[in-house]
């Protein structure tokens, strides 16, 4: 596994703990990255290559403010690799990379969205292993926030062998023309859901904040 993730779990407890000495810079729990090896045979070069690689969740509400989409928190300050980087380097193609609509929790402040990426393997004999935290605890919100949605990899989303895949595992064979899906967990919420200002309530209106979470992003790639 990868302590990172484990660290970025630790985090939140830390990050309550120090919440009730000072509330004022509470922070809701935060959805870590999850993580990924994929590796095989590239049919262009011939060559064999590895690509280890995280993608990062949503930040908890903070006392006063939203959390941030897409960063990771407690540990590691890197970015998410550029989708032109990865298809330059090695054998699968990203078909979908978004934020996941509805994946940070509700409050007066409301959790940071995690990430939607599916990768569309383009070569044979190639292998995944996974390791990854908030797959089936979510990332709890603060006085009265809801918590995050809990993060998933799904093999071949929208067909009829699709399957969720287990939070950690080690050389899941993926075949030629198979996809990858990785969704990232929501950070959690911060205050009670009910205090909410109707400015920040349109403004989740506008970016989709407020869609229901994994259901209707499978029920839009089925259509």
């Amino acid at each position: 596994g990868c302590r990172s993730i484990s660290c970025g779990v630790l985090g939140d407890v830390v990050a309550k703990a120090l919440s009730q000495a000072l509330p004022e810079r509470a922070l809701a729990g935060s959805g870590p990255h999850h993580l990924m090896v994929l590796a095989g045979r590239d049919p262009r070069n011939d060559t064999y290559f590895v690509n280890y690689e995280t993608v990062a969740g949503g930040m908890g509400a903070r006392a006063n403010r939203d959390g941030m989409d897409a960063v990771r928190v407690h540990a590691s300050g890197a970015s998410n690799l550029p989708i032109e980087a990865l298809e330059h380097a090695f054998p699968f193609r990203i078909e979908r990379y978004a934020l996941w609509e509805g994946s940070g929790g509700d409050g007066e402040f409301r959790g940071g969205m995690g990430v939607i990426r599916d990768y569309r393997v383009l070569g044979d004999d190639i292998v995944v292993s996974l390791s990854s935290e908030r797959q089936h605890v979510e990332a709890q919100g603060m006085e009265g926030g809801a918590a995050g949605a809990c993060g998933q990899f799904i093999f071949n989303p929208g067909r009829s062998d699709e399957r969720v895949l287990p939070s950690a595992a080690a050389d899941v064979r993926l075949p030629r023309d198979s996809i990858l899906r990785v969704c990232t967990p929501g950070g959690g919420g911060f205050g009670d859901t009910g205090t909410r200002s109707a400015e920040a309530r349109a403004r989740d209106r506008r970016e989709a904040r407020i869609e229901t979470r994994i259901e209707t992003n499978l029920q839009e790639t089925r259509s």
